[in-house]
C-alpha cells in the first residue's frame, strides 16, 4: 500500500501510520533515534473480541469509517469506528498529543445485540522485527512476576503455544503469573525504543501481552481488556487510555522511570514515601535482618530458632509453617473449614514461641489465605462463596484452588474474626496470607454474589477491603500495628500489605515465577530484575 494513502498522525517524536480500510497500525517510528517498531505489514485485525455465551472471538466487520483532525494546541486527534453484524459496533479515538512523546488509544465497544461483551484485545501491534538497521541488540521488559528481562526476544521467544512463546496472555493485577504493574517496553540497547502502558487508576482488569506469532515469526504486542459486567446487551469502554511512546536511552530503567512518575501519582501510592509512613510496623524495615520461611509451627524446633538467631547476629523475622491450625492445614490439601473453630486455637509448639520471644525475634502464622473446605454436613455456605473463575483463563496458571470470593459476605467476616481470635489467642507481631489476593484473577462469573459477573474493580476493591478491615481489626485487638504479607505482590496492594515473599529474585535456584525460563535464566537469555522495587 502506497505510504501516501495511510493515515498519518505525529509529533516531533513519534509517528504512527494506520491502515485507511482496516484501522490497524501499520508502522510506530522513533522520530528522535530513527527507529521502527514494525518491520513487516501482516494481514492482520485491528481488534479481537470475545463474546459470551459462545466464547468465541469476533475479528471481523462489515465496514469501518475514520475521521481526522487537529485537537489545537493538544496535537492530533483520529476517531475510528467499525460496524459488526453482531449488533456491535467499536469506536477508538487516537490522540498524539503536541509535547509527549506519546500515542493514546482508546476503545468503547458498542452494543445493541443480545451477546455479552467479555473481552476486547487493542491496540494489537503485530510485525514487530528488529530495532535499527544494523540489528542493534535488543531487549522485552515486562513487569510479570516483578520484572524480567528477556534479551533478544526476537530470538529468544519460539514460535509455539506455552511459555516459550513468551507472555502471549500476562494478566493484571496478578503476582505470580502475570503483570504487577501496567507497562513493558521493547527497545534497543543504549539506543532508545518503544514504551507500552495502560493509563489506570481504576484496578481494571487487562492483560499485557508480548509474544512470538506462530505464523510470522515474528512480533507483538497488545492489551486485553475484561468487561466488569459480562452481561447480554451489555456496552463496554475501558476508562484509561493506552499508550505507546518513544524511549531515547535504550535501558529497562528508562521505562521504569516513566512508568514511576505515572504511579506516583495514582491512588495506591498516595500514602508516600515507605520511609515517611506511619502505619507501618518500624520493626519490620528498621530491626529484622532476615527471615526464615516454613519451619515447623506446632512441634518443638526450638533448637533451629536458637541456631538461626545466634547465626544472624541480628533479630530474625520467623514465618512459621501452616501446620498450626486447630483442623489441620498443609501442602497436600488438608484446609481449615468455613468456622473459626477450624482455625482457632492454634496448635503451635508454646516452646518454639517461648524461644523465639526471649530472644527478641518476630514471628508470623502462615494462612492459606483464601483457600477453605466444604463438608455437606456443616451449615457455613462454603460452595455458594467460591469464587467462579471463567472458563478460559488466559494465563499460564490455571487457577486450581477453591478459592473464596472476598465481596461475599460471609468470607469477609470470617477473614476478619478469624484473624482478630488469632491476635487475640496468639499475639504474633504479623501474618502471612498464602494463595492471597496476587496468585488469582480479579474476576468472578456468580451471577449470586453481591458484584457484577465479571472482572475488575469491583473484585479488586472487595480484596482491599476485606484485607483494609481484617488489618485494622487485628491492630484494634493487639493495640498495636500488626503487619500483614503476602505471597507475592502486584502495585494495588501497597497501600494495605507490608511485606511480600519475593521468591524468584533468588533465582535459577527458587525461580517459582521464573520456572517458565529457568533454563534461559540459566543461559543468560532472561534475567530477573528488581523492576517492582
Amino acid at each position: 500500500m502506497d505510504s501516501q494513502s495511510l493515515i498519518v498522525l505525529g509529533n516531533a517524536y513519534l509517528k504512527v501510520w494506520l491502515d485507511p480500510a482496516t484501522g490497524r497500525i501499520m508502522a510506530v517510528h522513533n522520530v528522535p533515534r530513527d527507529l521502527d517498531l514494525v518491520s513487516a505489514v501482516l494481514d492482520t485485525p485491528p481488534w479481537r473480541l470475545e463474546v459470551q455465551p459462545e466464547g468465541r472471538w469476533i475479528e471481523s466487520f462489515g465496514s469501518f469509517s475514520y475521521e481526522v483532525g487537529d485537537s489545537g494546541s493538544e496535537g492530533q486527534r483520529a476517531t475510528l469506528r467499525w460496524e459488526t453484524e453482531a449488533g456491535i459496533s467499536l469506536v477508538s479515538i487516537i490522540t498524539v498529543p503536541a509535547d509527549e512523546p506519546a500515542v493514546l488509544l482508546t476503545i468503547a465497544v458498542e452494543n445493541t445485540g443480545g451477546l455479552a461483551i467479555d473481552k476486547i484485545e487493542y491496540p494489537i501491534v503485530t510485525g514487530i522485527g528488529p530495532l535499527g538497521a544494523r540489528r542493534l541488540p535488543t531487549a522485552l521488559v515486562h513487569s510479570q512476576g516483578t520484572g524480567f528481562l528477556f534479551r533478544d526476544p526476537l530470538a529468544t521467544f519460539l514460535p509455539e503455544e506455552g511459555p516459550r512463546q513468551g507472555l502471549r496472555f500476562s494478566p493484571y493485577p496478578e503476582g505470580f503469573s502475570g503483570s504487577t504493574m501496567q507497562f513493558m517496553a521493547y527497545y534497543a540497547e543504549e539506543r532508545g525504543g518503544f514504551y507500552f502502558a495502560t493509563r489506570d487508576a481504576g484496578k481494571a482488569m487487562k492483560w499485557l501481552n508480548s509474544y512470538k506469532d506462530i505464523a510470522s515469526g515474528l512480533l507483538t504486542a497488545s492489551f486485553m481488556h475484561q468487561a466488569p459486567h459480562v452481561a447480554s446487551g451489555q456496552s463496554f469502554a475501558p476508562d484509561y487510555p493506552v499508550e505507546i511512546s518513544a524511549l531515547f536511552e535504550g535501558t529497562w530503567y528508562e521505562a521504569a522511570e516513566r512508568y514511576k512518575a505515572w504511579a506516583i501519582r495514582q491512588p495506591w501510592t498516595q500514602q508516600g514515601p515507605l520511609a515517611q509512613r506511619t502505619d507501618r510496623p518500624k520493626w519490620l524495615h528498621e530491626d529484622v535482618g532476615i527471615c526464615t520461611f516454613g519451619i515447623n509451627a506446632a512441634h518443638d524446633r526450638s533448637e533451629w530458632l536458637d541456631a538461626f538467631h545466634k547465626a544472624a547476629g541480628t533479630p530474625v523475622f520467623h514465618i512459621l509453617g501452616p501446620n498450626w491450625a486447630r483442623s489441620g492445614q498443609d501442602y497436600m490439601g488438608t484446609l481449615p473449614g468455613g468456622a473459626i473453630t477450624d482455625w482457632v486455637p492454634g496448635r503451635f509448639s508454646h516452646a518454639n514461641l517461648d524461644t523465639i520471644r526471649r530472644n527478641g525475634d518476630r514471628w508470623a502464622p502462615f494462612e492459606f489465605d483464601l483457600l477453605c473446605s466444604h463438608s455437606s454436613s456443616r451449615p457455613e455456605p462454603v460452595l455458594q462463596c467460591r469464587q467462579v473463575l471463567p472458563a478460559r483463563k488466559y494465563s499460564f496458571d490455571r487457577y486450581t484452588f477453591p478459592f473464596m470470593c472476598p465481596a461475599t459476605p460471609f468470607w469477609h467476616d470470617l477473614h476478619v474474626a478469624r484473624d482478630a481470635r488469632i491476635v487475640a489467642e496468639h499475639d504474633p507481631d504479623a501474618i502471612y496470607y498464602d494463595i492471597s489476593l496476587n496468585n488469582v484473577l480479579m474476576a468472578c462469573r456468580s451471577q449470586h454474589h453481591p458484584h457484577h459477573p465479571g472482572g475488575g474493580q469491583e473484585i479488586a476493591d472487595a480484596y482491599a477491603r476485606m484485607l483494609a478491615d481484617t488489618k485494622a481489626e487485628i491492630a484494634r485487638v493487639a493495640g498495636r500495628p500488626v503487619a500483614i504479607g503476602t505471597e507475592m505482590v502486584t502495585e494495588l496492594v501497597i497501600p494495605f500489605v507490608d511485606f511480600y515473599q519475593a521468591r524468584a529474585e533468588a533465582s535459577p535456584a527458587s525461580s517459582f515465577e521464573a520456572d517458565f525460563w529457568r533454563k534461559w535464566l540459566i543461559e543468560g537469555k532472561v534475567e530477573k530484575i528488581p523492576l517492582f522495587a
